[in-house]
């Protein structure tokens, strides 16, 4: 990547928008809340797009659209492990900082 002074940059973004509000504190059911809410939207472009190869002619959506809605369930599958992956890691944190 190409900066002005040459440097890479980095992005911090903000992802809390994914998991369920609570009052701050990640717990064992709030994961299980997070996971199944996600795992919910998968599950539904899924079935959306299933029905575009068992569904009759004529209601099939482009390429383009049937791509997108599979990249759609790729990346809510990653967010699924990637918020499994941080709550175990602050997980070991915390039990190894012996504040468990």
């Amino acid at each position: 990547m190409n900066n002005k002074n040459n440097t890479e940059l980095k992005l911090n973004p903000n992802f809390s928008h994914r998991l369920i509000p609570g009052d701050g504190d990640i717990t064992a059911s709030s994961l299980c809340d997070t996971v199944n809410t996600l795992a919910l939207q998968g599950k539904a472009v899924l079935h959306l797009l299933s029905n575009q190869f068992a569904g009759s002619e004529g209601n099939t959506s482009s390429d383009d659209i049937i791509f997108w809605a599979l990249e759609s369930a790729i990346n809510t599958l990653n967010d699924i492990d990637e918020v499994v992956k941080s709550y175990h890691e602050a997980h070991e944190t915390v039990v190894e900082g012996g504040a468990a």
